[in-house]
C-alpha cells in the first residue's frame, strides 16, 4: 500500500508596513452664541500630533475653556489666524453645527464631525453641504452597536447633569 503525503503549510511571518495616512484636522473657534466649548482640549491635540496627525488650532478656540493658543502650540497644534486657514483642513471637528457661513467656508469632499441637528435644519443648509459633497457625520448619531448606547449624547447629557447639580448647590449655599 502506497502512503500519500499531504503537503504541509509553514507559517511564515512577512514584514506587514502598515500604510499610515496622516490626518489633517481642523478646530475652528465656536461662533454659536453661549457656546464655551472646544472640540478638542489640549491633551487630545497632544495625542493626535504625536501619532503624526496635522492639527490646526484657529486663534482664540480654546479661550472660553481657559486654554490658550499656547497650550495648543506647546501640544503640536498650528495656531491658524485666520478662519479660512482652519477650513483647509481635510477634517473638521466641531461642537456646535456650522453655521451657513462656516458651510461656505468648506471644500469638496471635506469631513465634517459635529452636531448637525438633522430635524432643525434649513433644506438651503443641506444643499449646500450636497453640493459641495461635504462628509457629515452627526456626531448625535453615532451609535456603539455593543451596547445601543449613543456614546456622545450620553456623555454631555452626564456632563451636563453633573453641572445642574454643582449649580443648584452653590445657588442654595448663598
Amino acid at each position: 500500500m502506497e502512503t500519500l503525503s499531504v503537503p504541509r503549510t509553514k507559517a511564515e511571518m512577512l514584514q506587514v508596513h502598515p500604510k499610515q495616512q496622516r490626518l489633517f484636522i481642523g478646530i475652528p473657534r465656536e461662533t454659536t452664541l453661549q457656546e464655551n466649548r472646544v472640540a478638542l482640549v489640549p491633551h487630545s491635540v497632544a495625542t493626535l500630533t504625536a501619532h503624526g496627525h496635522k492639527v490646526v488650532v484657529e486663534t482664540g478656540a480654546g479661550e472660553k475653556t481657559k486654554f490658550t493658543d499656547h497650550d495648543y502650540s506647546e501640544a503640536g497644534a498650528e495656531i491658524a489666524h485666520s478662519r479660512e486657514d482652519v477650513f483647509k483642513a481635510d477634517v473638521l471637528l466641531k461642537v456646535a453645527p456650522p453655521v451657513l457661513e462656516e458651510v461656505d467656508l468648506m471644500r469638496p469632499n471635506q469631513v465634517l464631525i459635529s452636531p448637525i441637528h438633522l430635524p432643525l435644519l434649513d433644506p438651503e443648509y443641506i444643499v449646500k453641504l450636497q453640493k459641495k459633497r461635504v462628509i457629515a457625520l452627526a456626531m448625535e448619531y453615532i451609535r456603539d452597536d455593543d451596547t445601543g448606547m449613543f456614546p456622545i449624547v450620553h456623555v454631555m447629557s452626564e456632563i451636563a447633569g453633573i453641572s445642574a447639580i454643582l449649580i443648584a448647590a452653590e445657588l442654595l449655599a448663598t
